[in-house]
């Protein structure tokens, strides 16, 4: 059955989003995924609505926008 996520893919929990996980296999809408972090501890088993999609800390970072008088002005 096809899943959402695929083997090998980096995932992380809903609950803690920055915790990267390694799909290690997948059978139905059931994940079994390692932390990256120490691979030799067991496996964790996820449904697949506890996992998205691993996007790393820079996405969280806020977006600073800078209007173009401010460019200006330290131009001069």
């Amino acid at each position: 059955m096809e899943g959402k996520f695929k083997v090998g893919e980096m995932v992380a929990e809903r609950i803690r989003p920055t915790q990267k996980l390694v799909v290690k296999r997948q059978a139905y809408n059931v994940y079994y995924c390692k932390m990256t972090e120490d691979l030799s501890r067991k496996e964790l088993v996820f449904h697949e609505r506890e996992l998205q999609a691993y996007e790393g800390l820079a996405s969280k970072l806020p977006v600073m926008t800078v209007s173009s008088k401010a460019v200006e002005e330290d131009m001069k």
